[in-house]
Parts: structure tokens; sequence; C-alpha cells
């Protein structure tokens, strides 16, 4: 995945306990996103890529 930079919102912070730095990310928008396929074992637990429920047909309220 990449992330816009223009879109991008987040600040630095630091775990003292664990003397780690990290970035949090607030806000953002993917700009590239790469699908590995069936037999790759997803990155995050139960990710999945679906077809999106999309109605086939629509109205207009008026």
């Amino acid at each position: 995945m990449e992330l816009d930079e223009k879109s991008l919102q987040g600040h630095w912070a630091n775990n003292i306990k664990e003397d780690m730095e990290f970035f949090i990310i607030n806000d953002a928008i993917f700009s590239k996103l790469c699908i590995l396929g069936d037999d790759v074992e997803p990155c995050f637990e139960g990710s999945a890529v679906t077809a999106p429920q999309v109605s086939a047909s629509f109205t207009l309220d008026k």
C-alpha cells in the first residue's frame, strides 16, 4: 500500500518504555494497492478483496 503524500495527516510519536519511534496516521488516501492472490497469506488477519455490493438499479427521490 502507498499513501498519497498530499492527503497524509499524522505525527511522530515515541514509546519511551520500548525506546521506539513510530508514525501515527490520522488520515490518508491510498494511492496504490497491490493484491497478491489467493495463495499468499494476507498482511492483516481476516483481510479480503471482494466485489462491492452495488444495487443493479438506482432511483432518485425528489
